[in-house]
């Protein structure tokens, strides 16, 4: 920020280093016996739920996370609610895109470099198909309507041809058959629906964005670097959701002392992104995260999207590392007093979801334009100057975001070991307790101990019942909804019938009854 420290680290004292390596050491055994006792538990009968898999994938993962030393912070929040402002605000430079609407659709990674430079990946062939084709399979009614299964037309000796694909979106056909699933279903629901369900939300991306997209992904991922005077070309694709739907990932490298070399900041999609792609990106950041800065607008306070992402936070065993930014937009609050009563109910309806969370409040916006003073337009010099006429409103969001920058500073120098290991010690502690819950189950059914056995007995069936139910619930939903579609048909037709204007009925029996027909040769 424009009044705060740089992202440097600190020296470490050697001393420190050996406790941090003795710490790392720890975490990583631990990781491992733990990896041990899910393989040695999922061979007991009962005892592997499914699940096991997932946090044999987390625990083999986290020495790597460790050993890298990096510092993940990840920038999450609603959409609009001033992400890409507040990343760019810490780097004091406009990195990445921010504007308008919906801005990030990929997350974008920012490190230290050598250089300026962007790496865009593109995900595979086999992984965008295997995405569609999967979600294709919810829709066979529309499938069975516009195309009918059959066999493929390829080239030999073309490399776009794939003969083990039942869908390949190279395929001239296939684009086809997509276009038609998605007309047929954007025909078939109403604009609410169409924004809420992630499925045809996915098919428009991929449709969008395949010109510009496909010479660019390839069999395997590919990566495209983009430097010095091109650096800028990596927001044509994270601000673009029909070119981001082709990106596995973006990384960008940058030149200065803003950043240190172990620190990495991370600009994530809005949590209320109706594209399932993007949402399993941010999560899949958030768990490897070593600091959250959970950005919430002034404008709109806590939505139904931050109390969603809050829950999957601390359903990962990490909101103990949130600090949350309320995002003040100075051009919306008449006074100090306004916005302090803002400040008030955010962290009430904060502390329903956190303990005792604190928030820091502050422009992310006049930050920025501040420490760019020399190089704005003409138009955002203009906004700076009515900003800081609210002279209360201004100081009192510089203190907030000094107060902020050396809680940062500090705890990113001073306590570095202690958030690399809080994440992965997190999410240890997690799969523990899901585990030893699962165990107790399995121990209380075999028990010898009557009273627990019949206690395990008496949960699994409670289970069972309530999994009967939810069962019938679903299915006298949809026997329901088809005998009520049947009752209206009938109820127009019978509608139709009495209310005949024009008697169609009568016409068509007199026409019937005057036909002179010879039925002899016949």
């Amino acid at each position: 920020m424009a009044h705060g420290k740089n992202l440097q680290a600190g020296p470490q004292k050697n001393e420190t280093a050996k406790t941090a390596e003795l710490d790392e050491t720890i975490v990583e055994t631990l990781s491992g016996d733990l990896a041990a006792v899910l393989d040695e538990t999922a061979r007991l009968p009962g005892m592997d739920d499914g699940a096991f898999n997932e946090y044999r994938e987390v625990c083999s993962r986290i020495p790597e996370q460790i050993r890298s030393g990096r510092i993940r912070i990840a920038v999450v929040g609603a959409v609009k609610s001033g992400k890409s402002t507040f990343v760019n605000a810490l780097l004091k430079k406009e990195v990445v895109k921010r504007g308008a609407g919906v801005i990030t659709a990929v997350t974008t990674r920012i490190r230290k470099g050598s250089k300026n430079r962007a790496r865009v990946r593109f995900r595979s062939w086999d992984e965008i198909n295997s995405q569609l084709e999967e979600l294709l399979k919810l829709f066979p009614e529309e499938l069975s309507q516009n195309q009918k299964e059959s066999p493929a037309e390829y080239t030999p000796g073309d490399p776009h041809s794939q003969e083990h694909r039942l869908f390949d979106l190279r395929r001239r056909q296939d684009r086809a058959r997509l276009k038609q699933v998605y007309a047929s279903l954007r025909s078939g629901m109403n604009l609410p629906e169409l924004k809420v369900r992630p499925e045809p939300v996915v098919f428009r991306h991929a449709l969008n964005g395949f010109e510009a997209c496909r010479d660019l992904a390839g069999a395997d991922e590919t990566c495209h670097v983009f430097e010095t005077t091109e650096f800028d070309r990596h927001k044509d694709f994270s601000g673009d959701p029909d070119k981001a739907f082709y990106i596995k990932d973006i990384c960008l490298e940058r030149f200065g002392k803003t950043l240190d070399a172990g620190l990495e900041i991370a600009d994530c999609q809005g949590a209320d992104s109706t594209d399932p792609t993007q949402l399993s990106q941010v999560m899949e950041y958030l768990e490897k995260s070593s600091l959250i800065i959970y950005c919430i607008s002034s404008r709109t306070g806590i939505r139904q999207a931050d109390i969603s992402l809050i829950h999957r936070i601390r359903r990962l065993g990490v909101s103990g590392q949130v600090m949350f930014v309320l995002n003040c937009d100075l051009g919306e609050h008449e006074s100090l007093d306004d916005l302090h009563r803002l400040e008030k109910t955010v962290a009430e309806d904060l502390g329903c979801l956190v303990p005792s969370p604190f928030v820091y409040t502050f422009s992310a916006l006049y930050h920025l334009f501040s420490s760019m003073k020399s190089a704005l337009k003409a138009k955002d010099k203009a906004r700076l100057a009515f900003w800081e006429k609210e002279k209360k409103l201004v100081q009192y969001c510089e203190a907030q975001a000094e107060t902020f920058m050396t809680r940062f500073s500090r705890t990113i120098e001073i306590d570095r070991n202690r958030i690399l290991l809080a994440s992965p010690l997190s999410r240890l502690e997690v799969i523990c307790r899901k585990v030893e819950t699962c165990s107790d189950e399995v121990l209380d059914l075999y028990s010898s101990d009557r009273v627990k056995e019949s206690a395990a007995k008496e949960r699994l069936a409670k289970m069972d019942e309530t999994a009967a139910r939810l069962e019938t619930i679903v299915s006298n939903s949809l026997d329901g909804a088809v005998k009520g579609l049947k009752g209206k048909i009938r109820s127009d037709i019978r509608t139709w019938v009495k209310n005949d204007g024009r008697k169609t009925i009568n016409q068509a029996r007199t026409f019937i009854d005057s036909l002179d027909l010879e039925v002899g040769q016949y």
